[in-house]
């Protein structure tokens, strides 16, 4: 199959969105960190634009006086809010707030399953294919720049690759990581968008 639109819409658009209502499957060391019921609702939103050019993918820059995770590469998101309607409202606002792009339901394609981070989030991750916007608006507080990547390169397994650290005499970890425009992306984001790739690959029977 070839990466174009309609194949796009119709493949990611059979994974439902049921994944939003169930239990994290996938996490930063799930298992050791048990049921973790004091977990922080959160959703992010994985955008696909459909450019002249192809159909690219958008990440965020962390701003670097941030308290938690300054300069990370990241999804546009963040924690639910009592006002929110649900998960999908949550990834939706956020987005609107940290990149100024206003996504309407209808083209949220599919939920991905909601990832458990070590950091106490529970975090639901949306999938998104509209039009680029005439002009980025950043939230200045948060985000230092939004950045414009082509989908094929996540989708091509030789460019990503395992990295591992120990932290603080912690038992060694182990994570997915790339350089994207000489950045590097890695911890939730790059599993949640390993995991995105792979799907995708899969059923485009493509290899990965």
């Amino acid at each position: 199959m070839s990466l174009d639109l309609g194949t796009l819409r119709a493949v990611i658009g059979a994974w439902g969105q049921d994944e939003a209502a169930c239990e994290p499957r996938f996490g930063d060391d799930l298992d050791a960190d048990g049921s973790h019921l004091t977990r922080r609702a959160s959703a992010v939103m994985v955008i696909l634009l459909d450019t002249a050019v192809g159909v690219s993918l958008v990440l965020t820059q962390r701003a670097a006086h941030l308290p938690k995770h300054p300069g990370q590469i990241s999804f546009p998101g963040g924690r639910a809010e009592p006002d929110d309607r649900d998960l999908l409202d949550t990834a939706r606002r956020e987005t609107r707030e940290e990149v100024g792009l206003d996504i309407p339901r209808s083209d949220v394609l599919a939920a991905l399953p909601r990832y458990a981070t070590r950091t106490g989030y529970d975090v639901a991750p949306f999938v998104a294919l509209v039009q680029p916007p005439k002009l980025w608006t950043p939230q200045e507080s948060e985000v230092a720049e939004i950045l414009d990547v082509p989908l094929e390169r996540f989708l091509h397994a030789g460019n990503w690759r395992r990295d591992g650290a120990r932290f603080a005499g912690s038992s060694l970890r182990h994570w997915w990581a790339m350089d994207v425009g000489g950045r590097y992306l890695w911890g939730a984001t790059a599993a949640m968008l390993h995991g995105f790739a792979a799907r995708l690959c899969a059923d485009l029977n493509r290899p990965f």
